[in-house]
């Protein structure tokens, strides 16, 4: 009964925001859009950033942190594109 109660929202706070931190604690940062690029030894990332709407570099995929303090996730790359 303890565990229900909290994750109930407090008086006075958001339950829209609870909820989104419910959803953050279990399934992790959002993902976000990304262009991979091909560096000479590595593919790095530039994400689009939901908080800040800059675009942050990153190394490799995964939960990651930008230059802003936001939290989102990386998703693996798949490969290039098999359109050719």
């Amino acid at each position: 009964m303890a565990r229900q109660l909290s994750i109930l929202a407090d008086e006075g706070e958001d339950p829209e925001s609870q909820h989104e931190a419910e959803a953050r604690r279990r399934f992790g940062p959002p993902r976000v859009d990304v262009t991979p690029i091909a560096t000479s030894g590595r593919t790095e990332y530039t994400a689009f950033c939901p908080r800040c709407s800059a675009v942050h570099r990153h190394t490799s995929p995964g939960p990651r942190r930008g230059p802003c303090g936001a939290r989102y996730t990386i998703p693996p790359d798949t490969g290039p594109d098999e359109t050719e």
